[in-house]
């Protein structure tokens, strides 16, 4: 049990702050709010670890955006983006951040501002 408490240590709590209602479930533009949270690195807020580069960051949120991609849906649980998000989440513990660093509005400025982050798919606009 303390691997999988140790693998989730940045995901629960990044979940849960896009998970404003509580309820274990997100939307797609939740879902993608999340990835691109977990996927940031730099600034003030984080501190890249040594044996994570941003290429592998970036990697792996590719990665995630794929395979939510390919399972479109109206909602995900949280076990289902534990599932989705595996290899983003491994790699993301090699992110630092400071507690309270979330800023959903800051988030979808920058995913606005990524090309990158904007999907062909309308199930998926938020990518």
């Amino acid at each position: 049990m303390e691997r999988r408490e140790a693998f989730l240590a940045d995901f629960v709590p990044a979940f849960r702050e896009v998970d404003a209602a509580d309820r274990g479930i997100l939307s797609p533009s939740q879902v993608a709010l999340l990835i691109y949270h977990l996927s940031e690195a730099g600034g003030d807020d984080a501190e890249v670890d040594a044996n994570t580069t941003m290429l592998d960051l970036e990697s792996a949120r590719d990665q995630a955006k794929e395979a939510f991609r390919a399972r479109p849906r109206a909602q995900y649980t949280f076990s289902e983006c534990v599932e989705l998000m595996s290899e983003l989440i491994a790699v993301s513990g090699g992110v630092r951040r400071d507690p309270g660093t979330f800023d959903a509005s800051r988030i979808v400025h920058s995913m606005e501002a990524d090309n990158d982050a904007l999907a062909d798919s309308p199930d998926f606009a938020m990518f």
